[in-house]
């Protein structure tokens, strides 16, 4: 980025540089640095200002900030990009959720990292929406990155607390720090379900994780 001549080139490594910090480094305050860098530079193409954008979102996904996340994603959104929508956004968005879950199953990591990338690219507001955050998470997991995926799951609570997700977050993340060896923590996370989604279909499985 320091030594690239043009704004145009400048923008592209400092995207990637925020790109490499969130994932999988997740240091969220360098990442945000990077793409606000990028945001400066002028002209910035259209596409990677809205992957600048994004990553601004994401940082604050990560750090727990609701309305700046919110606002980042709805920034994001307003800037036209090709998709690859024709039956519609259900259609697409089941069509890539599947997909990734297949993937995920047959172990094709790297497949279902560029999904859920085009997915989340395409779509930015289903980055709040819950699920795909769930399979990135599992994906995560795949890939060995525990402590990431708990980041993933509880930040996503976190600025989305009314998720259709949350409560599946909470016990996958549960489930996570039991195999990271973080039992306290573990039972505190499967304490959050019944205290806070007490409707919950999951609610059952968390009590027997803390009765048990």
């Amino acid at each position: 980025e320091r030594r690239a001549t043009s704004s145009d080139a400048k923008a592209q490594f400092a995207v990637k540089a925020a790109e490499v910090l969130l994932d999988p480094l997740s240091d969220a305050d360098a990442a945000r640095e990077a793409a606000r860098r990028a945001v400066d530079y002028k002209p910035a193409k259209a596409d990677v200002r809205r992957r600048a954008i994004l990553e601004l979102a994401e940082a604050a996904i990560l750090k727990g900030e609701a309305p700046e996340a919110n606002a980042r994603l709805a920034e994001a959104a307003a800037i036209p990009v090709q998709k690859a929508d024709m039956g519609g956004e259900a259609v697409r968005v089941g069509s890539l959720s599947r997909a990734v879950e297949d993937y995920i199953r047959r172990g094709e990591a790297a497949d279902a990292k560029a999904l859920l990338d085009t997915w989340e690219w395409e779509y930015p507001l289903d980055r709040l929406a819950g699920y795909s955050t769930l399979l990135r998470a599992r994906l995560a997991t795949t890939r060995g990155e525990n402590a990431r995926a708990v980041t993933l799951l509880t930040s996503l609570v976190a600025v989305n607390p009314r998720s259709h997700y949350a409560a599946e977050a909470l016990m996958d993340a549960a489930a996570v720090l039991l195999k990271l060896g973080d039992k306290p923590k573990a039972l505190a996370t499967y304490r959050r379900v019944p205290a806070e989604y007490p409707e919950s279909p999951f609610v059952k499985d968390a009590l027997k994780q803390i009765e048990g």
